[in-house]
């Protein structure tokens, strides 16, 4: 009696102890093909079409694996078709089945990844790593922990030293708080950032408040013409695109013309500094 216990023991352990091959990885029985999808979530199957001699054709959905029997012996062919939002490669491209030995194709699906786009909102920031070199590429529209901008950053102007660089920008990420379009000066040296202020009735606020746009830094003396749409001197009494020069602490800023009239919208844009920096070319549709 205890030498059955024993015996049955031990034949209970060798069941289920002992290694298990599950059917999608199992060597094909002779005269089968075997077809493994990898990849799919739940609830997605991929249709897999299978061709072979004699005008074989035979469609299935499956979204782990299926089993094709007593096959005539011959080359095997197989295709996917596509699944959104995946790519699928087929290996390998024809498999041959024998009266000796069967095939296996797999199907492997992988998320199809798209670059990150730097103005939406729901992708984080990514840190970015100057290259070194003559031929380096730094990037200049970023915090001063060095993330990028979250939304667009345009109108790059170089300072006369060549240390900084003055841009427009609307990313909320550049300095901490901050909502709308402003200015920003990047010192190139350490990476810090600021974004352009002045005092206004003994308060900081932001130069452009929310609205920016073309930057030109003077080649002559530290002057940076910009425009916007705030109104930053006392002259200015109107809500319309103007152009202003302000030096980069923003402590003394002026619009170089009397208010503008006439025109459907009589707003000014494009400043361009003359080689001298004592003149200020710039559009208008003022009349």
């Amino acid at each position: 009696m205890r030498k059955a216990m024993l015996a049955a023991v031990a034949v209970m352990i060798a069941v289920t102890t002992g290694p298990m091959t599950p059917v999608a990885h199992a060597k094909p029985k002779p005269r089968s093909l075997v077809v493994q999808v990898d990849g799919l979530p739940k609830g997605t199957t991929a249709k897999v079409h299978v061709k072979g001699p004699k005008k074989f054709h035979k469609s299935v959905r499956t979204r782990t694996h299926k089993t094709f029997a007593h096959l005539r012996p011959g080359i095997y062919r197989a295709t996917v078709k596509p699944v959104p939002g995946y790519t699928a490669k087929v290996t390998p491209r024809k498999a041959r089945v024998t009266a000796k030995q069967g095939a296996k194709f797999k199907i492997r699906f992988r998320v199809v990844t798209e670059p990150t786009d730097p103005e939406d909102p729901t992708v984080p920031p990514q840190p970015w790593t100057n290259l070194p070199g003559p031929k380096s590429i730094t990037a200049v529209s970023t915090s001063a922990a060095g993330m990028f901008g979250n939304r667009l950053s345009d109108f790059p102007a170089w300072s006369p030293d060549g240390g900084r660089i003055a841009f427009s920008s609307c990313a909320t990420n550049l300095v901490p708080s901050t909502t709308g379009c402003y200015v920003y000066i990047k010192t190139l040296a350490d990476g810090s950032i600021t974004r352009l202020t002045k005092a206004r009735l003994g308060d900081e606020y932001a130069l452009t408040n929310g609205w920016a746009g073309e930057t030109q830094w003077a080649r002559v003396g530290d002057r940076i013409a910009l425009t916007t749409m705030e109104k930053l001197t006392p002259a200015d009494t109107d809500q319309i695109k103007d152009v202003y020069t302000v030096d980069p602490l923003g402590s003394a800023v002026s619009r170089p013309y009397p208010p503008l009239s006439g025109g459907v919208v009589p707003k000014a844009e494009w400043p361009r500094w003359s080689p001298t920096s004592t003149q200020l070319a710039f559009r208008s549709t003022a009349t």
